[in-house]
């Protein structure tokens, strides 16, 4: 059994059909995960619970090698619009929240710093959208897919690969949502 006084950090996908939850021991190396179904958090502070249980759960595993280990803070993927600068989730529409204060809830029942992040697919809308209801929001992709070899790039998604269905499955999500804001956005 390893010993360590340092702080470890927790890394938490709140996905539309599973939550993951991991922790990274100092230098990133994944200690201990846990994952359920998205279900049942319509609430907000439901889904707080159910996001601080997860990450509860991941640590006492972590725990179980780093007895000592400490929750220094969470980096929380979101899929949709957030304003990162304020800790604020302006609509998950396959949840139904909308303003949703998460970075505060998820500190208070955590005691530990959080960080909002959006999906890379999500960024253009989501900056669209902030700068539609005028919120000076800071970019903060991830999950951004960069490959290299023949063949790959923009049209990547148009391989007719298994994996490759899910690529064209989250452009063509994107480039409807692009439309639709477009559209929404027009004078009438």
């Amino acid at each position: 059994m390893a010993s360590s006084n340092q702080h470890f950090i927790a890394g938490f996908d709140m996905g539309g059909t599973k939550m993951r939850a991991a922790i990274l021991a100092p230098g990133f190396k994944a200690v201990a995960r846990a994952e359920c179904k998205t279900k049942n958090i319509a609430a907000p502070q439901a889904g707080v619970e159910r996001v601080a249980a997860l990450v509860n759960e991941a640590l006492d595993d972590a725990r179980r090698q780093y007895p000592d280990a400490q929750l220094a803070g969470l980096g929380l993927a979101i899929p949709g619009p957030i304003n990162p600068a304020r800790g604020l989730v302006h609509e998950l529409p396959n949840i139904g929240w909308k303003n949703v204060p998460l970075a505060k809830l998820m500190e208070k029942a955590l005691g530990a710093p959080v960080a909002l992040v959006t999906s890379a697919w999500h960024m253009p809308r989501a900056m669209h959208l902030c700068a539609g209801i005028k919120l000076d929001a800071i970019a903060c992709p991830a999950d951004y897919l960069l490959t290299a070899g023949a063949g790959e790039g923009a049209l990547a998604w148009l391989r007719f690969e298994l994996g490759a269905f899910e690529c064209s499955s989250k452009a063509i999500r994107e480039r409807a949502g692009r439309i639709l804001l477009i559209k929404n956005a027009a004078p009438k």
